[in-house]
């Protein structure tokens, strides 16, 4: 009996852990550039297992989280500062950190004229931060910067070899952890001026999966209730006897 309670004790950390994933998710739904978290877990079978080994883990620990990197729809914003990479890239951004990575292309300019985050993270370029003296420049599709025909920049697109091994650290930020990275140079990923990426989280997907997660809670705790009122059948029979 304790092994099964064991089991919905861990279905229903589980199960709190999921939905504080799909909150979050749902919370991030119309942040520009936002990748969804996916939460998997532990087949039942697994968990039976480890029941039986009486080794069942009870803090959660049997849901992993991971970072769906597929692409949002690019939303026009007509904002000269917005951009989006077409492909699987990321920008490069000088932050207090040090260097990390982002999808998010909202991008104004500070007081010194460089191309900043709303969160002040300079955007880099091949040569250091970009700076320019205009709000109206051209950007390519190679993210080249234009200043009328002055060349002001190129921006730096970093691409990873295993985009699951990057550390999410927040506000749609990465750092590289131990994936390796190159500056992408072979024409497939580009840069779209005046466009947003948006969130790549589907809400109806995720309203789904909130509902089925709270089914699931609810059938746990049905179960340790039943456990309980047996335990307490128990007790008062055998002080009868």
């Amino acid at each position: 009996m304790s092994n099964a309670i064991a089991i919905m004790e861990a279905s229903m950390i589980s199960g709190m852990n999921i939905l504080d994933i799909i909150s979050h998710n749902l919370a991030n739904a119309d942040t520009a550039g936002y990748k969804r978290e996916i939460s998997v877990t532990q087949p039942f079978s697994t968990v039976l297992l480890e029941a039986n080994n009486k080794s069942i883990a009870n803090n959660g620990e049997n849901t992993t989280t991971y970072t769906d990197f597929s692409l949002g729809i690019p939303r026009h914003t007509g904002n000269p500062l917005d951009l989006t990479i077409e492909g699987d890239g990321f920008f490069t951004l000088e932050s207090p950190q040090g260097t990390v990575y982002t999808r998010q292309g909202s991008f104004s300019l500070d007081a010194s004229g460089h191309i900043v985050t709303t969160a002040g993270y300079k955007l880099i370029g091949e040569t250091g931060p970009i700076r320019l003296t205009s709000e109206q420049p051209r950007i390519d599709n190679e993210g080249m910067i234009w200043q009328g025909e002055e060349l002001a920049g190129h921006i730096k697109i970093a691409e990873f070899t295993n985009t699951a091994s990057l550390q999410k650290i927040g506000s749609g930020l990465f750092g590289a952890g131990s994936s390796s990275s190159q500056l992408v140079s072979n024409g497939k990923t580009g840069v779209r001026q005046g466009f947003l990426e948006t969130s790549n989280v589907n809400g109806m997907h995720e309203m789904v999966h909130l509902i089925s997660t709270m089914r699931q809670l609810e059938g746990s705790q049905k179960v340790i209730q039943g456990y309980n009122d047996m335990l307490d059948l128990a007790i008062e029979t055998i002080a009868d006897i």
